[in-house]
């Protein structure tokens, strides 16, 4: 179902003193105690004062709940789960137990800059009409694309359509704040298994399809890469992504000829994963992705199938390899 009831569950009570928070923050963690102490020093040293943290625990067990539950900030809030394995779980529980009027999200290892929430409330009031807000996200870490830009900047200012947004997500979730009213149209996290690591993308285009959504021309986040990171294995989340247009198809939540041409996008990713990895299959991805729309990349990838494989992937991976230095020359050292 797309709609889904922003309090599923009984509204949790006002705080005391009465005076609701402007923003709510939500922080789903999980056996991240060290990485959570620098996050929510991040989000508490905002230049901007109306808030309330909500960090939820997926039942961790390296201290964690010692540490969140006693924090001696009024404004952090404590809550624990089930070990589920879902991020999607911990942020619906965080955002049914808010209070702001606008939701603001943060993963346990990114950090914010000190003026995040300032520039976006002030952005969102100014926007009436938008019911997302995002902004850029620029990598640290042990990354080789420490200090670039998390996606290109003209990358990230086009992504403000479901048509374009359809195509290939821009969206870091830790940079976004909607609009709490916009969730009560468009429902929650998708909290099924088979959308864990994209359940943040079909929120953002459910979203879009319902309203207006906004790229804000500024570093909002630094985005902490490591081994940890959830998103691994870039062909088992390709299969994903066929999940969600799928969802979209049965739904009739898009245009036909839009949902081929991003699936013909996903299949063509696949075929790229497939190369690299060896898992095979390939050259079936890269067919049915020229047969569903007929473009140019999708013809260029046609090539690499009618290469011997071994030949193939040495020259996609040689190519691959330039395409990303000449990627982190276009994106913004900071």
């Amino acid at each position: 179902m797309e709609r889904d009831a922003l309090h599923k569950e009984a509204p949790c009570a006002p705080p005391k003193n009465g005076a609701l928070p402007l923003v709510s923050v939500v922080v789903p963690t999980y056996n991240r105690v060290n990485l959570l102490r620098e996050t929510l020093a991040s989000i508490l040293s905002q230049t901007f004062k109306d808030f309330e943290v909500l960090v939820v625990d997926s039942s961790s067990t390296d201290g964690t709940e010692d540490f969140a539950a006693g924090f001696k900030d009024a404004r952090v809030r404590y809550f624990k789960k089930s070990a589920d394995g879902l991020v999607a779980t911990g942020r619906n529980l965080g955002i049914r137990s808010s209070h702001g009027r606008y939701i603001a999200f943060c993963d346990d290892d990114d950090l914010w800059v000190q003026d995040k929430l300032s520039l976006q409330v002030e952005f969102m009031g100014e926007n009436p009409d938008a019911a997302l807000s995002f902004g850029y996200a620029v990598d640290f870490g042990d990354a080789g694309s420490a200090g670039y830009l998390r996606y290109p900047r003209n990358e990230c200012d086009s992504a403000v359509s479901f048509d374009a947004l359809i195509i290939g997500n821009k969206i870091t979730a830790s940079t976004v704040m909607v609009r709490r009213s916009s969730l009560d149209k468009s429902g929650l996290f998708d909290e099924s298994p088979e959308f864990r690591a994209i359940e943040d993308y079909d929120l953002w285009l459910r979203l879009a399809r319902n309203g207006r959504i906004a790229c804000m021309p500024r570093v909002l986040c630094k985005y902490r890469v490591h081994e940890g990171a959830l998103t691994r294995n870039p062909y088992k989340e390709n299969l994903k992504l066929l999940k969600l247009i799928e969802k979209f198809r049965v739904n009739r939540w898009a245009d036909e000829k839009l949902l081929k041409k991003a699936e013909a996008n996903v299949l063509r990713m696949l075929g790229n994963a497939a190369l690299l990895t060896g898992v095979g299959g390939y050259r079936q991805w890269y067919l049915n992705s020229f047969r569903l729309y007929k473009a140019p990349k999708t013809f260029f990838q046609m090539t690499f199938a009618l290469m011997p494989e071994g030949v193939a992937r040495r020259l996609f991976a040689f190519l691959k390899k330039a395409k990303i230095k000449g990627f982190q020359k276009g994106r913004l050292l900071v």
